[in-house]
């Protein structure tokens, strides 16, 4: 049985590679990569994430699917690479790309005794020859990204080996066949654009029941140790227990 690890958004590309993986029979160590955008999105993500790995723990225990979770990352360093507001929209995207595979490949030293392989959601209609949008990557730089495990990794010590790899299994398959292959239950469960009204109704829930005041500036990024993994079990209510003193 292969590890893989997997960066995990919460959003519908990365649910659905966990998804292919546990029905393959891998051990699945997701890993969400916190790029330090806004705290609501962080937030979003954060409910998303552990509403579906709940879920899919479920499935596991029924015996759904053949494979199995490792650990839970949570990766909360500054983004390895940090551009400016003054460099634009153009910049920020390449470096959201480019940390992903950063951070995955620093993750991997965690998890080295396994060997896992490195995955990642991305897909082909996203590039630039099939979206059309200056912004996103070439199919060939996306390509780039996916060889530096194995390029810039052992020359700058990220990764101890040549040998890391990482893929984007689903690169060939369209948005529309991934929300078709992904369980309804699980759709339910994915972030999407509008994050604030799933962020807004939780915060609502938490004040009711713990009578507390609680916004999601007090949720922040700095309430997080820098690298976590979380052990199974822990929720976003435990986080938010956690946050609480932040202010």
């Amino acid at each position: 049985m292969t590890h893989v690890l997997v960066a995990f958004s919460g959003g519908l590309d990365s649910t659905y590679l966990i998804h292919e993986m546990l029905n393959k029979g891998h051990t699945v160590i997701p890993c969400y990569l916190n790029n330090w955008g806004s705290n609501r999105k962080h937030v979003a993500e954060f409910i998303a994430r552990d509403n579906i790995i709940s879920l899919f723990r479920e499935k596991i225990k029924s015996k759904v699917y053949k494979g199995q979770f490792g650990r839970i990352v949570h990766y909360n360093y500054p983004p390895i690479i940090s551009p400016s507001d003054k460099q634009g929209v153009e910049a920020n995207n390449i470096s959201q790309q480019a940390n992903a595979i950063l951070m995955m490949m620093a993750i991997r030293r965690v998890f080295i005794e396994y060997a896992p392989t490195i995955l990642v959601g991305w897909l082909k209609e996203d590039t630039r020859e099939e979206s059309f949008y200056h912004f996103d990557y070439s199919a060939k730089q996306y390509q780039q990204l996916l060889d530096l495990p194995e390029t810039f990794g052992p020359i700058s010590g990220i990764t101890h080996t040549g040998h890391c790899t990482a893929f984007a299994p689903l690169w060939d398959k369209s948005k529309i066949e991934i929300w078709n292959g992904l369980p309804e239950d699980l759709r339910n469960l994915l972030v999407y654009n509008g994050e604030s009204v799933i962020v807004d109704d939780v915060v609502r829930q938490i004040h009711s029941q713990e009578k507390r005041a609680m916004t999601i500036k007090r949720v922040g990024v700095a309430s997080i140790s820098s690298v976590s993994i979380l052990p199974s079990g822990c929720s976003f209510q435990n986080l938010i227990s956690l946050s609480s003193t932040v202010s």
